[in-house]
């Protein structure tokens, strides 16, 4: 598909200029986009040794079978981003956003205090308003949202979803992952869920002991596995899942992280994925990993000139060399 010009005609419809009609809602959904990714860079970044140290300790304490711990573990990473305050009383979300609020427009800055409140709940899938957007409702509030899905794996009609919604200018995502659970656990999680609760407010189990809350929904479906969690490699970034299909599982360990410092600091226009996936799994074999191989063979392994993929490699090792230095 073609970009739209400014002064071209509006997709949408409206017979106005794209300038004067939904460039603007499409810079806003690009902007928080940013955020999305550059939120996990910031926790990583910052806080990576205290969120591992707290996620054993959660492991230990709310243990589930050993097929699912790495589900547990992302999915509770994710939680404590957004809910758990780390510094001055602040959470990462917080944190990251007070830093970069002045550099905001009024719009995104409001869609960022909502990121500020955001926290896991347990939604059901009440149908597909297009391939790639769900109609979901929250299992206690029953309140409703869109939510876009742009991983090629879509969740089944009538399952249940648990994770952390966030507003992406234009619709909600789920932010990191999901776990997908069978419908018919409904009416058995509600239950267990409450019975936690007590005499409290649900939100706020959700909010203050969702650990517990993932353990009821991990460790009473043995059904369920690792593969039920659409993790942000997934999610964000067709150039990951091309590596995570090519390039050799010690290769793939890096790429999520390094893909995101890449984009973070270059912003880079994407044409073809399959150069940048090249050059990403050609720069973490020759250069984290030490390890011989040859740019014709990578280029080849992804359908990409030798020539296209050594000059996207220098960019990427010029870029993740200063981020790294």
């Amino acid at each position: 598909m073609q970009k739209l010009g400014r002064n071209d005609v509006c997709f949408c419809g409206s017979g106005k200029k794209f300038k004067k009609c939904c460039l603007h809602a499409e810079e806003i959904v690009l902007e928080m986009k940013g955020h999305h990714e550059g939120l996990i860079k910031y926790a990583l970044d910052h806080y990576q040794p205290v969120l591992a140290e707290r996620t054993t300790k959660f492991v230990a304490q709310y243990p589930v079978e050993k097929e699912h711990e790495q589900t547990f573990a992302n999915i509770s990473v994710c939680w404590d981003v957004f809910c758990t305050p780390l510094q001055d009383g602040k959470t990462i979300t917080e944190l990251y956003f007070e830093q970069k609020l002045p550099s905001m427009s009024p719009e995104t800055a409001d869609i960022a205090k909502s990121w500020s409140h955001a926290a896991p709940s347990l939604y059901t899938i009440e149908g597909y308003e297009t391939d790639a957007h769900l109609l979901v409702k929250d299992a206690f509030t029953e309140k409703g949202f869109t939510v876009h899905i742009s991983s090629p794996q879509k969740p089944s009609q009538g399952a249940l979803l648990l994770g952390t919604l966030v507003n992406n200018g234009s619709t909600f995502e789920f932010y990191i992952g999901y776990v997908e659970i069978p419908e018919n656990e409904l009416p058995m999680l509600k239950e267990k869920i409450l019975t936690l609760t007590g005499q409290g407010d649900v939100t706020d189990t959700f909010r203050y002991k969702f650990p517990a809350v993932l353990q009821i929904a991990l460790g009473d479906n043995a059904e369920k596995s690792e593969s039920n969690l659409v993790t942000a490699e997934d999610s964000l970034s067709p150039v990951l899942l091309l590596v995570k299909q090519y390039a050799e599982p010690d290769v793939y360990k890096h790429a999520a992280r390094l893909w995101t410092q890449f984009m973070h600091e270059a912003n880079p226009i994407i044409r073809k994925e399959e150069v940048f996936s090249a050059a990403l799994d050609y720069y973490i074999t020759k250069d984290i990993l030490g390890i011989s191989a040859t740019q014709a063979a990578v280029a080849k392994k992804y359908s990409v000139s030798p020539g296209s993929l050594s000059s996207r490699y220098r960019e990427m090792k010029s870029v993740l060399s200063a981020v790294t230095a």
